[in-house]
């Protein structure tokens, strides 16, 4: 990534490049603006700086120079003055400059590299597009442009094989055409891909097409795209829409990042990770419900360790803590992925396991308890008790009584001795080997 630098005077030059230098940006000087104009026919450039005056033009002649030579500049060109002037900065604007800045004070000159710099580098690179087009020569030409620019370009010609790529793949960005071959129409495409599930749907859609009444383009906005370029296009036109989209798509994800981590901290407990009790009672309910609907087994498992109190007394709350963090590991592990496992507060959890009967849910019960026993965490050795309950024990059951069975036959535990199971059926102890 190259800057072209025309300036007459040396000194100034420095100046000027130890900006460049700050953004770690090559630079090539020109002394005069023919010289820029052999230059640009032989470099890529991706910025131009023009000192207002040159020993053989002005830097708005220099300006309109480039824009005839190139017919379309596909880089910014900025203008560097001695001294504010508002005729100047007319000329300037009008001739096809980009900005202007003051050679007095290039502070502002240098915070426009910065964002220049890091809006080049990040706006398209290494971004997934979806190429809808059915001309072959059209789609080429896009193709083309943008693999240069370091993007992955999936092409397809006609909307069916483009909806199937996009519901298995994430892209980016999608460009597409409104006429394409087959029997979907760009349209139609759109409305599938607004329609689909999740963050996919809000994936930005660039229309290119040679359509351009007031009508019919009203009409595709409508549909939901997020930009309109027609055909035939400039190139940088395209480039630039592009990369506004791409921009918008990164601030969007990060909002929604932000919105699934701030949910996280709303449903998880801060310490262990697991699911917290407002969690438990909203998710527990629905999955009750739903299993007393549709008839399938689901128990509840009541877990509290034994004694915690005199742990934290005896080893302190940071070691208490930690013992909390690895017994949840090990219900988290221990459970399957369609499980609910949660702390419902202090030293107590609790196990929704929806299409499992007590008899299983007793089985799991203990084989976590021998895996707690076992576990010494810090050389602290810990036991818990359990109680379990499942639907089959009530009809008018809900997911508060059946908490409280749980609940009481943990308590149940507690009161025979502790490091055991009980289940609500018999409120007697489970043991495996019988």
């Amino acid at each position: 990534m190259k800057a072209l630098i025309v300036e007459s005077d040396e000194n100034v030059f420095n100046q000027i490049n130890d900006c460049f230098k700050d953004i770690a940006l090559e630079t090539v000087w020109a002394k005069t603006g023919n010289h820029a104009l052999d230059l640009v026919g032989c470099n890529n450039f991706k910025i131009v700086c023009v000192n207002y005056l040159l020993e053989d033009m002005k830097g708005t002649e220099l300006s309109a120079e480039l824009n005839i030579k190139l017919h379309s500049k596909n880089f910014p060109i900025i203008l560097l003055l001695d001294q504010r002037n508002p005729d100047i900065y007319y000329e300037a604007l009008t001739s096809g400059l980009t900005d202007v800045f003051s050679l007095k004070n290039l502070a502002d000159f240098r915070d426009f590299l910065k964002i220049f710099k890091k809006s080049f580098e990040n706006s398209i690179k290494n971004s997934k597009i979806l190429l809808v087009e059915d001309s072959s020569s059209m789609a080429r030409v896009i193709k083309k442009n943008l693999e240069i620019l370091g993007c992955e370009v999936t092409h397809n010609t006609n909307g069916e094989d483009a909806l199937k790529n996009f519901l298995q793949n994430d892209y980016d960005a999608i460009i597409t055409d409104i006429v394409l071959t087959g029997y979907m129409t760009g349209l139609s495409l759109i409305r599938n891909i607004r329609n689909a599930e999740g963050n996919k749907k809000i994936v930005p859609i660039l229309v290119v097409t040679a359509f351009d009444d007031d009508s019919r383009r009203l009409e595709i906005l409508k549909e939901g795209v997020t930009d309109y370029i027609k055909k035939p296009f400039k190139r940088e036109e395209l480039i630039v829409r592009l990369q506004n989209l791409l921009k918008n798509k990164s601030y969007l994800d990060k909002l929604i990042e932000s919105k699934c981590r701030l949910e996280e901290t709303i449903v998880k407990d801060h310490l262990t990770g697991l699911y917290n009790r407002y969690f438990l009672i909203d998710r527990g309910r629905k999955r009750v419900k739903e299993a007393k609907r549709q008839g399938y087994p689901l128990s509840m498992v009541v877990v509290d360790i034994d004694h915690f109190k005199k742990i934290n007394d005896s080893y302190g709350h940071t070691i208490g803590d930690k013992i909390l963090c690895e017994i949840s590991d090990i219900l988290q592990r221990n459970c399957r992925e369609e499980d609910i496992v949660a702390r419902y507060g202090g030293e107590e959890f609790v196990l929704i396991l929806p299409f499992c009967n007590e008899t299983d849910a007793l089985v799991k019960s203990d084989d976590i308890r021998k895996k707690i026993a076992n576990l010494r965490p810090h050389g602290v050795q810990v036991t818990a008790s359990f109680g379990v309950a499942s639907l089959c024990n009530a009809k008018d059951i809900t997911f508060e009584t059946l908490f409280s069975m749980a609940d009481l036959s943990m308590y149940e535990a507690k009161d025979n001795g502790r490091n055991c199971v009980y289940s609500y059926s018999f409120i007697k102890p489970f043991n495996f080997q019988q």
